[in-house]
């Protein structure tokens, strides 16, 4: 089913959740509520989140790499744990976490592939569901504000996966208690969020709320036009959302040059590794930035 963005625009001018369809998750004996952090430029997967609900009970399992070398072990054991359940369903926001299970199989023994593809086959997708189906008064299908919008808060008010990517980081150079401990909260805290969400969707579904199907006659026959200004309003709002974000890197980025160049020379390993971090997250921002000019380019040119 497409996601139709007359809909969205409609939900957001509105201030209203549309549900489109039937939404559902798949039902099984055991749900297991996954995240999985990582380094996106070397393929690192160093933390694996897992909230365990069954039978109305909940257990909470972190594997947590210290580096690269422990991963495939972390893994291992998150597979194996997994496998001991005869009906589980793996639930997951968007293609991330997929991904890097099918990236680490390659990694992995041969034995344990068969396990890795039990996991593959019974993962849902829940952002999936969500842009088939429902319709936040949100500029962004982002868990963290779908979550937010639900009533689910974070430990930490300024997580971000960028924020997580730092912290890492700097946890690999200095070992730090505190950051690792703020890194495994983020990883469950993004698990409860994930629950929070799928449990908020089936109430909603329950009550029938705001159903299209619950439209009056004209506005189910022409809900799209209807949506036509409100998507227009609301397109230009995301351009300039973009824009903004793309004058904040900017900003960010020529601010991290100024305090390179202000600050007082550390010793040189400690400024070998702040200048890797730095250099990291300049070309994180701009590869960021140039996604955001693209698709202003390309919406201003359709």
């Amino acid at each position: 089913m497409p996601h139709y963005f007359a809909l969205q625009a409609l939900a957001i001018r509105e201030n209203t959740v549309y549900i489109h369809g039937t939404p559902s998750f798949p039902k099984s004996e055991t749900q297991i509520y996954l995240d999985i952090e990582g380094l996106p430029d070397n393929e690192s997967y160093y933390l694996i989140g897992a909230l365990v609900v069954s039978e109305g009970k909940e257990s909470f399992h972190s594997f947590w790499a210290d580096d690269k070398s422990e991963e495939l072990a972390r893994f291992s054991e998150f597979v194996e744990s997994v496998s001991q359940l005869s009906d589980f369903r793996i639930l997951h926001f968007g293609a991330y976490d997929t991904v890097a299970m099918k990236r680490m199989r390659a990694r992995l023994p041969e034995f344990l592939h068969t396990k890795v593809d039990r996991i593959l086959e019974r993962a849902t997708n829940v952002l999936s569901v969500i842009h088939q189906h429902i319709y936040f008064p949100l500029y962004s299908n982002g868990l963290k504000d779908i979550g937010r919008f639900l009533g689910f808060e974070w430990t930490s008010n300024n997580a971000t996966g960028l924020e997580a990517i730092v912290w890492r980081n700097i946890w690999n150079t200095a070992k730090a208690a505190d950051i690792k401990t703020q890194l495994l909260q983020y990883n469950q805290d993004d698990c409860r969020a994930l629950k929070h969400v799928v449990e908020s969707i089936g109430r909603l579904v329950t009550s029938n709320v705001h159903s299209t199907s619950q439209l009056p006659r004209l506005a189910r026959r022409d809900w799209r036009s209807a949506g036509c200004a409100a998507e227009t309003h609301a397109s230009r709002q995301y351009f300039d959302h973009d824009e903004h974000l793309r004058r904040s890197l900017h900003e960010s980025e020529a601010q991290s040059q100024h305090v390179r160049r202000a600050a007082p020379a550390p010793s040189r390993s400690h400024q070998i590794n702040k200048d890797r971090l730095v250099d990291g997250l300049d070309s994180y921002f701009r590869k960021l930035a140039g996604a955001f000019r693209t698709r202003i380019e390309n919406a201003n040119s359709s």
